[in-house]
């Protein structure tokens, strides 16, 4: 009967441990004893050997394929930063992480304080530290260790966790390849070891791995998408681990790891890990019940057999729920940051943003996945990466002609699919939009088909030395290949690039330490921080400017209005929207239009220039001081840049940036008030200029807040203002209700009366306006779209790339001009929503302008025929992924005090384009701007940002208000939950004010104000990250108890 459980238990997967025979002598038991475990360590010493010698030989040849890639950049003076999205975002993410973390130690050392400083204007109009940068670096242990690294380092730094990451993904798909074949794991698909074979098989499917496509392509370009790598192939061992062994150790602290990592690539790894769990478990529990029915004799056993098969199913899920309560555990311990995260997320623009889903990808993509799965040349839409080898591809073919492995092949089938459908991308992305991120788990798996189909006895050449050095050879060269043959050609317009000297062109110069802080700093924030610490600046100030460097303010720390960050405030894109700002994306921009309004607003004192010409002078917005130019670094010191040539020419000269500044006479302080406010209701129902000069008179409130001040308004008139009162809300804090008069605003805005003219190539319609503005038409009477349906009019329909229409009107003085838009759309001429594909010769060439349905909208100011300035509105469609929902903008032509006569507007992509209203609207600056001066008369002031010396982060805001009577205070901060006022040492409640900044009622009188933040969430996630520890405590304790008791009770 022991033979027989031996037997079940070997054929199920389980190991069960004997015990020496009553019956026998209690020498010949030591003995066997002594002789038994001798043989284990002889057996352990070999075992590691081998590990050693596969660890050396998987080292050696990563190191030369990864030299490899290294060669091809560094031949062209090319460093690993990507000159995009790793320049403008990853690299200055890692860099600040170190000197948030190096910050956040002084504060603990300094200060006493355990309370991380979150709050950084550095980032845009100021945010959080922790939700900001999460995604591309806080988190992650190989991060973390910036810590250490100076800030002059940080690129070398980045550099060797590009060739690290896969470096460490093939240690993790070792261990769970070498787990799964060695020991003869995947039940139900063929008999597979590695006797005979040693470790060629798994290095095969290591290499694999980790020069596959995410790892060459889209992990060069963006080098954190290689650490979901690492954590998959230990999810999966951690789930077998759990199930086989009852150890869930590795599963919990990789569930860990992967969900401090990054939010975004846990939730990909949670649908994963989810799918393979489920299939194992099932798998894996029904093979043992059929067994245990087999050896009790129950298989003829009629409803007695029924039963006993079904009896599978209680067991499978109190194993699910096990592994259920281990995730779970897991992501607990993680939840200092994931709580923040989800928090945030809540308000992300890009989560409440609706985009479509199309049933099928445009018919480049298909035969573009065909050409990748096999080279690196062609890169397929939507981020969908494989580049396997053609081993690879070739052992996926032989495993449908093995018998057994029935798991493997429904799993390749199942991938398959999913890369045919935009839906799989669609969801593994969490809903948000189409793209294929996800195809890092496809490259696994057809990397351990590999290993596995080279190790299945089936396969003839197993045994034979030739065969397998062979195969093994052609999996070098092909590698190899794909990275000579990628990396020295790639197409032309990849990425922005112009495919002349292959991928490594796509990347930043090659620099030293000394020489990238320089780059790093050479941009106008360095500037306008060297100008203001001249001219002994006041605490804050902001800057906004032309042709803004990418997230400059990072390093500074100085607030810009320009922001490029995954996750961003919602409430800045709200208002964005509700002005019509001309600003493409939710959660990237750069400026406000240079609408002199809204920067005096949010407290914009400084205006740069890059490029010092009578052009560039023309966008300075109204009320602008002329400062001077300021020179950011020393030329003797300046980087020898390329001028106009290609690479390898001789024609260098030294570039000194320099920067022109202008200072805002009309900038509002940190803290400024009002004496009325604008109702929300009255505020939506204005136009889009309009509202701009309504902020500039009253505070605009929105819903509880508004009625409070209604109510507040109304009590004041009852009692003759003798009397105030404070109301009290759920939280427990007292909010105070003051007497501020409800504004109704004064308007200087006027509409211009203007005619159309249309070129070749573009046809107008227009019902007449509701305003009485007549305008001469050109074009069919009713505006009609191709497919027959009315559209709203006006209506533009554009049959040839660049056609032009033509406004004119009388020209302004001394006056801002815009072109307004309202409910604009833009479609194809075929009509097909969310097609951009057109039939036979009408079909673009450029399928990712048809992916991304851009409809680009140039417009053009002229006076007398002479062009002033020119902007250009990017529309996107919904099937954009950056779709921000957008439909309304007012696009600023700049002030003049001899305004334009002329708008040009010239239509880069064919299409229907439609919209409600088409106005030009005119705005007189000194009229409006008069309420800006209102605006300071009282403010805050002894202002102190209480900044950390190292990281110049900050938690904490104090300043002084002095009122002469009630008013409303606004902090040009964007709202956020985190913050929390005291006035005189009372808590108070904050407030959305106009729109998107904090704000506060303040009764007259004096105040000591003081601003305390907090990450939202925070608390909470430290409490669930404490009792997730002690979880993971309790349940790895639990198991080693449990496996203790085992060993000591084989039987």
């Amino acid at each position: 009967m022991a033979a027989e459980e031996d037997s079940a238990c070997e054929k199920a997967g389980t190991v069960k441990r004997r015990t020496p025979s009553r019956g026998c002598s209690a020498g010949n038991c030591h003995h066997k004893i002594e002789t038994g475990a001798e043989e284990e360590k002889m057996l352990k010493n070999r075992k590691s050997n081998r590990r050693l010698r596969y660890f050396l030989v998987y080292t050696i040849l990563y190191l030369i394929l990864a030299g490899l890639l290294v060669l091809f950049f560094r031949l062209q003076n090319r460093s690993l930063v990507y000159h995009a999205d790793a320049w403008r975002q990853h690299l200055r993410a890692l860099a600040y992480y170190g000197k948030w973390l190096r910050g956040n130690l002084w504060h603990l050392l300094h200060d006493h304080s355990l309370t991380p400083q979150a709050w950084s204007f550095g980032l845009g109009y100021g945010a959080d530290v922790l939700t900001t940068l999460h995604y591309y670096c806080i988190g992650e242990p190989l991060t973390a260790l910036s810590v250490f690294v100076p800030e002059r380092f940080t690129k070398y730094y980045f550099e060797f966790l590009i060739l690290l990451r896969p470096y460490l993904a093939g240690l993790s798909f070792s261990a769970y390849a070498e787990y799964m074949i060695g020991r003869k794991q995947l039940h139900g698909t063929g008999s597979c070891t590695t006797t005979g074979s040693g470790s060629f098989p798994i290095l095969c499917g290591v290499l694999c791995y980790v020069f596959s496509g995410t790892v060459l392509y889209l992990g060069m370009l963006h080098p954190f998408f290689v650490t979901p790598m690492i954590y998959l192939p230990l999810l999966f061992l951690g789930v077998e681990k759990a199930l086989r062994e009852r150890k869930p150790h590795i599963f919990l602290v990789t569930v860990w790891l992967a969900a401090l990592s990054n939010f975004y690539f846990f939730y990909m790894l949670a649908w994963m890990t989810a799918v393979y769990a489920l299939v194992r478990v099932i798998v894996r529990t029904r093979g043992e019940q059929a067994i245990r029915n087999a050896g009790a004799g129950t298989a003829g056993a009629g409803q007695t057999h029924r039963r006993n098969c079904a009896s599978w199913i209680p067991e499978a899920l109190r194993r699910l729920l096990q592994l259920l309560g281990y995730a779970a555990a897991g992501t607990m311990a993680a939840g200092a940051v994931l709580i923040p995260i989800l928090v945030q997320f809540q308000s992300d623009p890009r989560n409440a943003t609706s985009y479509g889903l199309p049933l099928f990808y445009e018919k480049e993509y298909y035969s573009e996945l065909l050409k990748n799965a096999v080279t690196f040349i062609n890169h397929p839409l939507y981020d969908t990466e494989l580049c396997l080898s053609v081993v690879c591809i070739a052992a996926v073919i032989t495993l449908f002609f093995l018998r057994g492995h029935g798991q493997l092949k429904l799993a390749v089938i199942g991938v398959a699919v999913m890369l045919c459908f935009p839906a799989a991308g669609y969801v593994m992305n969490g809903g948000a939009y189409v793209i294929n991120r996800w195809t890092f788990a496809v490259e696994f798996l057809f990397a351990f088909v590999l290993t596995v189909v080279w190790s299945d006895e089936q396969v003839r050449f197993r045994g034979k030395n030739i065969g397998r050095g062979l195969a093994f050879s052609l999996v070098l060269v092909t590698l190899a290949l794909n990275i000579v043959i990628g990396y020295v050609r790639i197409p032309a317009g990849e990425n922005g690039g112009s495919g002349q000297n292959g991928f490594p062109s796509e990347f930043a110069d090659g620099q030293t330490a000394e020489e990238y802080m320089t780059a790093a700093n050479r941009n106008e924030s360095a500037a306008v921080t060297q100008y203001a610490e001249e001219t002994e600046a006041p605490a804050f100030y902001r800057y906004t400017g032309r042709d803004l460097t990418y997230n400059a303010g990072t390093q500074t720390q100085t607030s810009s209005t320009q922001f490029c960050w995954s996750l961003a405030n919602g409430s800045v894109a709200d208002f964005f929207k509700a002005l019509g700002v001309n600003e493409e994306q939710n959660f990237s921009y750069t400026g406000l239009d240079d609408r002199t309004a809204l920067e005096a607003l949010a407290g914009v004192k400084y205006y740069t220039i890059a490029y010092d010409n009578d052009y560039e002078k023309q966008f300075v917005p109204y009320g602008f001081a002329d400062c001077g130019t300021v020179e950011v670094w020393n030329p003797a010191e300046s980087l020898q840049e390329k001028s106009g040539a290609e690479y390898g020419d001789d024609s260098w000269e030294p570039v000194v940036p320099t920067y022109h500044i202008y200072q805002n006479t009309f900038a509002l302080p940190i803290g400024y008030t009002y004496t009325g406010f604008v109702s929300r209701s009255a505020f939506d129902a204005m136009d889009l200029i309009e509202r701009q000069e309504a902020l500039l008179q009253g505070v605009v409130l929105e819903g509880e807040d508004e009625e409070r001040m209604k109510a507040g308004n109304e009590e004041r008139q009852k009692v003759g203002n003798e009397d105030r009162q404070e109301t009290g809300n759920e939280e427990g804090l007292q909010v105070r209700v003051s007497g501020l008069e409800q504004e109704q605003p004064e308007f200087s805005e006027e509409k211009c009366t203007y005619t159309v003219e249309t070129g070749d190539g573009v046809s107008y319609a227009s019902a007449e306006a509701d305003d009485g503005v007549s305008n001469a038409l050109e074009g069919p009477a009713a505006p009609v779209a191709d497919n027959g349906k009315e559209v709203s009019a006006p209506c533009f329909r554009v049959t040839k790339a660049g056609a032009k229409a033509t406004l004119r009107f009388e020209a302004a003085e001394e006056a801002e001009t815009y072109l307004v838009l309202r409910d604009l759309d833009a479609g194809p001429l075929d009509g097909k929503d969310g097609e951009g594909v057109k039939d036979g010769e009408d079909e673009k060439s450029d399928t990712q302008a048809e992916m991304q349905e851009i409809y680009p909208i140039h417009v053009t100011a002229l006076r007398d025929g002479t062009a002033l300035t020119d902007k250009t509105l990017n529309y996107k469609t919904e099937i954009n992924q950056y779709y921000s929902g957008w439909k309304d903008f007012a696009i600023n032509m700049g002030y003049r005090s001899h305004g334009a006569d002329t708008l040009e507007i010239t239509f880069q992509s064919e299409g229907v384009y439609s919209m409600s209203e088409l106005a030009v609207v005119v705005q007189p600056t000194e009229e409006m701007m008069r309420h800006a001066v209102d605006r300071l008369v009282c403010t805050m002031t002894d202002v102190d940002l209480h900044r950390n010396p190292v990281s110049f982060a900050s938690s904490e805001i104090t300043g002084t208000v002095n009122a002469e009577q009630d008013r409303y205070l606004v902090f040009c901060i964007p709202y956020s939950k985190g913050w929390t006022a005291y006035d005189n040492g009372k808590k108070v409640k904050l407030q959305k004010a106009n729109l998107m900044y904090l704000g506060m009622p303040i009764e007259a009188g004096n105040h000591e104000i003081r601003l305390i933040y907090r990450t939202p969430g925070g608390t909470a996630g430290i409490l669930v990250s404490l009792a997730g520890v002690a979880l993971i405590i309790f349940l790895c304790r639990k198991s080693a108890g449990g496996q203790r008791a085992r060993n000591c009770n084989p039987d």
